[in-house]
């Protein structure tokens, strides 16, 4: 399909990509043209703008009433539906700092005319519902990136050069128009003349000629915060030491006064950087790009894809700017292509549907969670000076609803006689209570929520969940404390932040706090107070759920070869580090527990035809302090293989032993073997033992951790193997 005109020039994305790991706000795509483009923030899509004015609306007329309104309204004004998980919503609240947010919203559906690449927008029930809506506003925004093209005669400019150099032509031509630029075009370089062609659906045609299409550049600096920059080829050819440690672009100016650049590449067609050299023919310098990857500067804080977009033919925009640095260290920038896995490293955050009625003992609401963990807080900085402090009378004399509500940041609202009673009662109570109160909305509790939910019903039948106990053999009982068929579930996602060259490690420093080893760049502009809506997607499916026996677990005897791997020596700077804390503090179960979960996953390929890549792991794996858990529910969902029964009917009572054995049997054989079997260490930064993609490793998109923490010895070794008796 030729793109000949702007509102043909629409890339199709699918919405659970979207909110990925590898695509997203900040990602740059690849397009179907050959151009790179880079995703917009969320701010900047139609549709989360006039949800976001809604909601705003709605907080200005009753706060009672925020939710309630304001779903109604965005369904009836805008045809989009909202997500119904109120748990996940009030984590993101205090987990994400997110104390304003109050809804999340479905992604629209909207696929592209496959002759036109156009929405197909005259039969979409958004279109038929809402009368004046238009498909502009439903879609997501994006920008070229990089910027710099290369036009047929060897010409290096960028894409505003390029359309400054378009608008002149369209002046002169009646036969050139400005939206036939897109895909970006090279207004010295015509295809053909004079051709007609079909302009629109309707079957208008007009006169038009065709020019080749400039091809964009595939290098840019990255920081591994999240920062984003083109590189300043004048400057490059101005440099005349690459490794020389990381520069100030600031102090370096371009080749010469007026710069006009061209971009070559040798005859010989060979391979490498060496061969590619930028010249500029005002000044006559030339450079290949042979050690370019070994070129640094200091990081200036460029954020394009905040950039305003209004206006396709606007120029010389102003990327926005912050300041870069780290634990008062600058960031630096290196070179890397922009199709590489390090452009892009998204955090996202998902949620296990659990109707609130089934909500365990001991949990506390979001607002008494805010509450008691802002009064430990504070008690806590107090009895640093003083250390006789009474627990009693410094909340006597200090908590009251004013307190809450100024300090604290409870709503107004929610703060009444029976608010201040059972925070005190909590409060004063905390660590001598027979009820362990889980008042930290981390990770870690937010899973514990859903295990508890699974371990303390046999059998739930509720809109978005559904689970039966499945009877286990004895054999089984000694391994498993129960296993769930769960033949409906929700899942919902939404993606919060982004870094670049490495993902962000998250770990727990000396004095118990959580650290990071880089600043990480929301999906969304401003402060995190003024976000109101996340975007989210919410898929349906079944799955398995397996209890590991917490018994037999404990008195399983520590295998020398993972305390090794926890013996080590990480500095918190490293890469490797967030992984291998977790790893560590949660012991040899999360060993177990992960490699059963891998193993499982591959015999499925095998009994009902499911690839590993349509089944995803969650993880429950306690860490040293908190409230045991060791279990895994494997699950698929809709747009994959998988949500047509086929898990549910691998977990009957008549299936799930042979399903366990065979999955144990399996993982026995490995075509590496012996090496894998006997390996002290392989896999990213060494954290997996006996394991790897002959025998235990599945798709990147299955796995929680990065195919880290695996070992199948731990699960089958004669000696002291988990599973060793059942086989």
């Amino acid at each position: 399909m030729s793109i000949l005109i702007d509102r043909q020039y629409n890339l199709g994305i699918d919405k659970y990509k979207l909110l990925s790991s590898t695509a997203g706000v900040g990602a740059v795509i690849a397009t179907k043209t050959g151009n790179y483009i880079l995703i917009s923030s969320i701010n900047k899509w139609p549709f989360i703008q006039h949800a976001s004015n809604i909601i705003k609306d709605e907080r200005e007329q009753n706060m009672a009433t925020l939710f309630e309104e304001a779903t109604k309204r965005i369904k009836n004004e805008l045809g989009l539906s909202t997500v119904d998980d109120k748990r996940f919503v009030d984590f993101l609240k205090i987990s994400e700092n997110l104390s304003e947010l109050v809804i999340l919203i479905s992604l629209p559906e909207i696929e592209l005319n496959d002759f036109y690449n156009v929405p197909n927008w005259n039969e979409h029930p958004i279109k038929k519902k809402i009368s004046g809506a238009v498909s502009t506003n439903y879609l997501v925004q994006a920008s070229h990136f990089p910027k710099w093209f290369v036009g047929k005669n060897s010409r290096l400019q960028t894409i505003d050069q390029w359309r400054k150099d378009w608008k002149l032509l369209v002046d002169k031509n009646d036969n050139v128009k400005t939206n036939h630029f897109a895909p970006p075009k090279d207004p010295l370089s015509v295809k053909l003349k004079g051709v007609k062609r079909k302009s629109d659906p309707d079957g208008n045609y007009e006169t038009m000629d065709v020019h080749n299409e400039l091809v964009q550049t595939n290098l840019a600096l990255i920081c591994e915060h999240g920062h984003l920059m083109d590189i300043p080829w004048g400057k490059y050819l101005n440099i005349n030491h690459l490794n020389k440690g990381p520069l100030d672009l600031n102090k370096i100016h371009n080749c010469c006064e007026n710069p006009i650049l061209k971009w070559t590449e040798s005859s010989n067609k060979s391979e490498g950087f060496e061969n590619v050299y930028v010249e500029c023919i005002s000044c006559k310098s030339k450079k290949n790009l042979s050690g370019i990857n070994s070129f640094t500067c200091l990081c200036e804080g460029k954020k394009p894809w905040e950039l305003n977009l209004e206006g396709s033919f606007s120029e010389n925009k102003i990327v926005p700017s912050e300041k870069c640095s780290f634990n008062n260290t600058p960031g630096i920038m290196q070179v890397s292509l922009v199709t590489a896995n390090r452009m892009y490293y998204a955090t996202g955050k998902n949620s296990l549907f659990i109707p609130l009625q089934l909500k365990s003992n001991g949990f506390l609401n979001q607002d008494l969670a805010k509450a008691l963990s802002y009064c430990v807080y504070k008690f806590t900085r107090k009895l640093e000076r003083n250390s006789d402090l009474d627990r009693r009378n410094w909340f006597d004399n200090t908590v009251n609803d004013d307190y809450l509500i100024d300090n604290a940041g409870i709503p107004m609202e929610k703060v009444d006689t029976n608010f201040l009673e059972n925070i005190k009662n909590i409060f004063i109570n905390e660590g001598t209570s027979d009820v362990k109160i889980v008042s930290e909305y981390d990770d870690e509790n937010f899973r514990l929520f859903e295990y508890k939910c699974f371990l303390e019903n046999e059998n739930v039948y509720e809109d978005g969940l559904r689970f039966e106990k499945v009877y286990l053999s004895e054999s089984l009982r000694r391994y498993f404390k129960s296993i769930k068929q769960v033949f409906e579930l929700k899942v919902t996602q939404v993606q919060l932040s982004f870094n670049r060259n490495r993902p962000q490690a998250k770990y727990k420093n000396p004095s118990g706090k959580m650290g990071f080893s880089s600043n990480s760049k929301k999906i969304f502009e401003g402060k995190e107070a003024d976000q109101y809506l996340l975007p989210a997607v919410q898929n349906f499916g079944e799955g398995i759920f397996f209890e590991f026996n917490e018994e037999s677990i404990l008195d399983l005897a520590n295998d020398f070869r993972i305390q090794k791997i926890f013996n080590r020596n990480f500095n918190p700077v490293d890469q490797g580090f967030g992984t291998w804390d977790i790893l560590n503090r949660a012991g040899q179960k999360y060993y177990i527990v992960h490699s059963f979960s891998h193993l499982i996953m591959r015999q499925l390929e095998f009994a009902c035809g499911y690839p590993t890549a349509s089944l995803k792991e969650r993880l429950y794996v306690s860490t040293e302090g908190k409230e045991f858990m060791a279990g895994v529910l494997i699950y698929t969902t809709d747009g994959s293989e998988g949500s047509m029964g086929g898990l549910v009917s691998q977990a009957s009572e008549y299936n799930i032993e042979s399903l366990i054995k065979n999955s144990l049997l399996r993982g026995n054989d490995c075509s590496s073997d012996p090496l894998c079997w006997e390996s002290d260490g392989q896999g990213l930064f060494d954290l997996n033992l006996a394991s790897c993609f002959s025998c235990s490793l599945v798709a990147e998109t299955a796995c929680e951790a990065m195919n880290l923490g695996l070992d199948r010895r731990i699960l089958l070794d004669q000696e002291f193997g988990y599973f060793k008796d059942l086989l």
